[in-house]
């Protein structure tokens, strides 16, 4: 019922009794402070909030019968409007107070679980690292478990045991792993599952069941097939823009484009000859603001390296100052960047420094060539170390939770690969929770 409508029955209702539609000042104040007692003594008998509910319409109602025996009808109008108000805003604590609270898509956030995998299954475990758990158990290898922006949602790919190693299922399912939903079957090539903003829809690319290879956008619930969103050749790995109006996604041969959501406006990014677009992890990412996008690409004849670039139709440009870098990321708040560069003898390092690439710093220790992932805080840093022996010899992969100053020790998550093919592109996911 809108303001309007609730305005207009009230005044009916007074109209009906015939009598005033505001009260004298010394009647409204001698009722409040008559029911005003008896609501803090209810409040402070009952524990729960519908049980408050119930007793303060109970004696609010016995104020009326009481007072209605020495006043007036006014005096009946009265006592009902102050009686509606109070059932109102309790109904209104109850319905908020009863409400999740989500964070926002972007900027900072409190950080709740991390998603991960190891040895074909899809674990979580607690902000520091403690209390590991499996949370699927299918048959065939789940890889890259990505949480919604919300932090509500979980997805990850299905690889079904004796079917084709490159086809698999998208499937969405509650932050814990439970009920979950096939959104598209049998996707051959099947990238990685990016959740939009809002986290009603996911966007992905591959061919369904034997059909052309696209780009897809499905709604998150399952209710409806996916869509196909682009007919760029070769269109794989789409991203989502933080405003939820456009995904930029990777093309054969080395380039990359932005496409409004029905596929149109498409707008080539990328300005150099690549020979490859894409990284150990999302093809790309925006910043916050919507303005810049982070990517790997490979120069013919050259290595790797880190690029951003905008949506002005400037050329992208190269952040890296590296013989090898990849695999990058942005900060919560889009004021840093995280990427693996190449070390000495023992394996990348993890590089963070600003949009410029002015101002740097390394983080202690030797890690492997997959995405590094940001804390919601922003404080944190998950990176890959599937190299971790003493003398660093092959061995099962772990996880590790840096400190993203370098000051705090690390903190060691073991998450084997079956093998270092199926080792996930990225070292996990964060979920974000409300401040």
């Amino acid at each position: 019922m809108t303001d309007v409508q609730m305005d207009a029955r009230i005044d009916t209702l007074l109209r009906r009794l015939d009598v005033p539609s505001s009260p004298d000042d010394g009647f409204a104040s001698a009722s409040v402070a008559e029911l005003l007692p008896h609501a803090r003594r209810a409040r402070a008998q009952d524990r729960s909030r519908a049980g408050r509910l119930l007793r303060d319409v109970r004696l609010a109602a016995g104020a009326v019968t009481r007072r209605t025996a020495t006043r007036s009808r006014y005096a009946l109008a009265g006592m009902s409007l102050l009686v509606l108000i109070a059932v109102l805003l309790a109904l209104l604590v109850i319905v908020v107070g009863s409400q999740r609270r989500v964070p926002a898509p972007f900027g900072f956030a409190r950080n709740g679980q991390i998603a991960y995998a190891a040895d074909g299954h899809v674990y979580l475990a607690d902000p520091d690292g403690a209390n590991r758990r499996q949370v699927t158990f299918d048959a065939g290898q789940q890889a890259d478990p990505t949480f919604s922006r919300d932090g509500t949602r979980l997805a990850w790919r299905q690889f079904n045991a004796g079917g084709d190693p490159e086809t698999a299922d998208a499937i969405l399912a509650n932050a814990d792993g439970s009920n979950p939903v096939v959104v598209a079957r049998s996707v051959k090539v099947l990238s990685h599952i990016a959740w939009s903003p809002d986290s009603r829809f996911v966007a992905f690319s591959g061919s369904i069941e034997g059909g052309p290879g696209s780009g897809w956008i499905a709604p998150s619930d399952g209710s409806t097939p996916p869509t196909s969103f682009t007919s760029i050749a070769g269109a794989w790995d789409p991203t989502w823009s933080p405003d939820g109006q456009r995904l930029v996604i990777g093309a054969d041969p080395g380039s990359m484009y932005v496409v409004d959501l029905d596929g149109s406006n498409p707008l080539r990014l990328t300005k150099a000859n690549f020979q490859e677009v894409g990284q150990r992890g999302e093809i790309a990412e925006w910043n916050p603001a919507g303005t810049l996008v982070l990517f790997t690409a490979f120069v013919p004849g050259g290595e790797n390296q880190v690029y951003v670039v905008g949506l002005d139709g400037a050329p992208e440009r190269r952040l890296s100052d590296s013989p090898i870098a990849r695999d990058a990321s942005w900060s919560p708040d889009g004021s840093e960047i995280a990427y693996m560069q190449k070390g000495t003898g023992t394996g990348p390092i993890v590089f963070i420094t600003d949009v410029t690439g002015l101002h740097f710093r390394t983080l202690p220790g030797h890690y492997g060539w997959y995405q590094p992932i940001w804390s919601p805080d922003g404080k944190r840093v998950v990176v890959t170390d599937d190299r971790p022996g003493p003398n660093d010899e092959p061995g099962p992969a772990i996880r590790v939770i840096l400190d993203a100053v370098g000051t705090s020790p690390p903190v060691e998550i073991p998450a084997a690969g079956v093998t270092p093919e199926s080792i996930p592109d990225w070292a996990a996911s964060w979920q974000r929770l409300a401040p």
